[in-house]
């Protein structure tokens, strides 16, 4: 699983460089199984995501997993364990949109 929880921190992170539009569980499972070759059990992307938000605790920054949210919501699940969603993509934004645009 540490292969996978660093593609979906990276994913997250391309994601957050282009905007702050929100991702559901379920695309980005079909997202994982596209790139992976393999379904991705939820129990699975759960703990992908906890070591995501993890890294982001670690190194600092905004939480990415703000970013993937339910389909019927629109907010990250009980497991989310950042500030405000909206301020947390509104910020990683700007953190990786400067990193990979330099702007």
């Amino acid at each position: 699983m540490t292969a996978r929880w660093i593609s979906v921190y990276d994913y997250l992170a391309d994601l957050a460089s282009e905007g702050t539009q929100s991702i559901t569980y379920g695309t980005l499972a079909v997202t994982l199984r596209h790139f992976q070759g393999e379904p991705v059990r939820r129990d699975h992307l759960a703990g992908m995501l906890a070591l995501v938000s993890q890294r982001c605790a670690v190194k600092g920054e905004p939480d990415l997993t703000a970013y993937v949210v339910s389909k019927h919501t629109g907010l990250p699940s009980k497991g989310y364990a950042g500030g405000d969603p909206e301020v947390e993509r509104k910020n990683a934004h700007e953190l990786h949109r400067v990193r990979v645009w330099g702007k």
